[in-house]
């Protein structure tokens, strides 16, 4: 039972943060919510599954998705190798957050 608890929880917690990245009406303001809420410090975030799958928890096409990793990497917001991202500069990402880009 105390298994069955915790995956609740923690599928609630997933869907509640969907919600919350979903908000967001610019794809790039979508990515930096999830990065920075994803944070594993050192280690970075590793995307779940492909950049389709990721697109898709955040609500938008591939290509979009891609184009925008392109742009934090070339603000040195993050640093993207292969699946693996890691935040640079968070700073820049909590100011993508707030502005109407």
């Amino acid at each position: 039972m105390k298994n069955v608890m915790i995956f609740i929880s923690k599928y609630c917690n997933y869907n509640k943060q969907v919600i919350r990245t979903t908000t967001y009406s610019k794809v790039i303001q979508r990515l930096a919510f999830w990065l920075l809420t994803e944070d594993k410090g050192e280690s970075g975030y590793k995307m779940p599954g492909t950049q389709e799958v990721f697109a898709d928890i955040l609500q938008t096409n591939r290509s979009s998705l891609n184009q925008e990793l392109q742009k934090l990497c070339h603000m040195d917001a993050i640093l993207l190798k292969g699946r693996i991202i890691k935040i640079i500069n968070r700073q820049k990402l909590i100011n993508i957050i707030n502005e109407n880009i």
